[in-house]
């Protein structure tokens, strides 16, 4: 026990385990998601390919909305408060408002683990890389093997709610932490060179939509505006700037008309 306790409290263990653990445990749990989504939607009736990737895209937003944002911004400004809640009950609010800009730390290490590790990552595609190694390895003609190759196709709805996921923590954690942004922006990068490398070099269009990407990342886009704005006034009001949410609040309308108007 003394040896696996000095072996914890290692500096470079720590680091190891408090920054890139969690989010390597988090990126695991929520991986399998869209497959199970893709199979509800073909389960509740959707018969084309498209509205079963636009099914997943929305469903899988709103999960990683809640589970990652909302659930872990509610367990760290809440749970790990919980001994003060329950010895000063009538502070909530201000104890609420000094640790909830805490959790952007753990915030900005899955952002970060997101841009140096799960973005290169895809490049390697290692269960789509066995599959085909396991399928070229039976294929009989080499025009088989080719076919194979060719079969690979893109899917927007695993991937654009984590690039709104991104997003959202990036509008709402900027005005707390102002590290959140190099951290987006380096995730950015990374996705902007792997993704285009895949959609150019590597797979192929299932489908022609005809644009309806884009209304389905501007609702998301406007959705993380208004997450963000909500939590802004929130923690501007708690932390005793009653003027400065006020000036934030008439965000919330503007954006409202906006997304009613980009209709």
């Amino acid at each position: 026990r003394p040896a696996l306790a000095r072996f914890v409290t290692f500096p470079l263990v720590e680091s190891v385990v408090q920054c890139i653990l969690p989010a390597l445990v988090l990126n695991l749990l929520i991986a399998g998601v869209p497959l199970l989504l893709a199979r509800l939607a073909r389960a509740a009736g959707a018969v084309s390919l498209s509205a079963v990737d636009w099914a997943v895209a929305q469903q899988y937003f709103v999960f990683l909305a809640v589970t990652v944002f909302a659930g872990s911004f509610i367990s760290g400004s809440v749970l790990n408060q919980i001994a003060l809640w329950v010895r000063r009950p009538s502070a909530a609010l201000n104890i609420l408002g000094a640790s909830a800009p805490m959790t952007s730390q753990y915030f900005l290490s899955f952002i970060v683990f997101m841009a140096l590790a799960a973005a290169p990552f895809a490049l390697l595609r290692l269960p789509a890389l066995a599959l085909f190694s396991l399928k070229t390895a039976t294929a009989g003609t080499e025009r088989a093997k080719a076919r194979l190759w060719q079969d690979q196709f893109q899917a927007y709805g695993p991937r654009l709610p984590r690039l709104s996921l991104v997003l959202l923590l990036g509008v709402t954690f900027t005005p707390i932490n102002p590290i959140v942004p190099p951290a987006c922006l380096l995730y950015f990068l990374m996705v902007s060179l792997t993704e285009k490398y895949n959609l150019l070099y590597v797979q192929r269009e299932r489908f022609q939509s005809g644009g309806l990407a884009w209304p389905l990342a501007q609702r998301q886009v406007t959705a993380s505006l208004l997450v963000a704005q909500v939590t802004l006034v929130f923690i501007l009001a708690v932390k005793g700037a009653p003027w400065a949410a006020a000036l934030v609040v008439p965000l919330i309308p503007a954006t409202l008309l906006f997304r009613s108007a980009a209709r």
